[in-house]
């Protein structure tokens, strides 16, 4: 076998690996919404039907990993484009910072999350997100009509 042909094998050998792996996160992603969800509607956050400020992204609105969407863009951009993809959810600047980095976000930073709390904070001075402070935490969407250019009135209502 020549060494172009071995090289060739071990790249479709490690692609599909890399499938295989993709389709184990993906069950893995949809095993923890079920239970998540399952701990939810019994209450398991002792406050029953109300969210918190360390919501997650419903597993219907993530992305499964396959492609460069997060990779090729800086931490200003995918914070705006993660909310536009998640408008009426709050979220945690630090759980905004792993859902980008679990997306194929490269860390610009050792502070990484301090990137994106100023990006989120950007985000707000320039109209695009609304900020709340939920038990003693601030947290983050998108600004009611920022999705599609409406009228960028707020609505303070929490979705579970």
């Amino acid at each position: 076998m020549s060494p172009n042909n071995c090289k060739e094998a071990a790249i479709q050998g490690l692609h599909a690996y890399r499938e295989e792996l993709l389709a184990q996160i993906n069950r893995i992603q949809e095993d923890l919404h079920h239970v998540e969800r399952s701990i939810e509607l019994l209450g398991g956050n002792g406050t029953f039907g109300r969210p918190t400020a360390t919501a997650q992204v419903p597993n219907e609105q993530r992305t499964v990993i396959t492609g460069p969407k997060y990779a090729d863009i800086k931490a200003q951009a995918g914070v705006e484009l993660f909310l536009k993809e998640n408008p009426e959810q709050w979220f945690k600047s630090s759980v905004i910072a792993r859902e980008l980095i679990r997306r194929g976000m490269p860390k610009e930073s050792k502070a990484f999350a301090s990137t994106i709390a100023g990006a989120l904070k950007r985000c707000t001075k320039k109209g695009i997100a609304v900020r709340e402070q939920q038990d003693g935490v601030f947290v983050y969407r998108l600004r009611d009509g920022s999705k599609q250019g409406g009228d960028g009135n707020d609505s303070t209502h929490l979705i579970s």
